[in-house]
């Protein structure tokens, strides 16, 4: 028995310029990705780096106080 997980999307409406739209187009022939996929996964990895850019000066926070 296998477990799932069930992911619930909320649709959402922003604005983009001519250019955007045309990048994140011919990304998605490219990659076969839909633009939705595009923009999930992109927003994704900006968050996951603001937290690693947190953790990071953190832990330099830290060094200089042991010093």
């Amino acid at each position: 028995m296998g477990v799932y997980k069930i992911l619930t999307m909320k649709r959402v409406n922003y604005h983009l310029t001519e250019k955007q739209i045309k990048r994140l187009q011919a990304h998605a022939k490219e990659t076969g990705l839909t633009v939705a996929e595009i923009i999930r996964r992109a927003v994704d990895d900006y968050f996951e780096g603001k937290e690693s850019s947190k953790k990071s000066k953190g832990q330099r926070r830290e060094k200089v106080g042991r010093g």
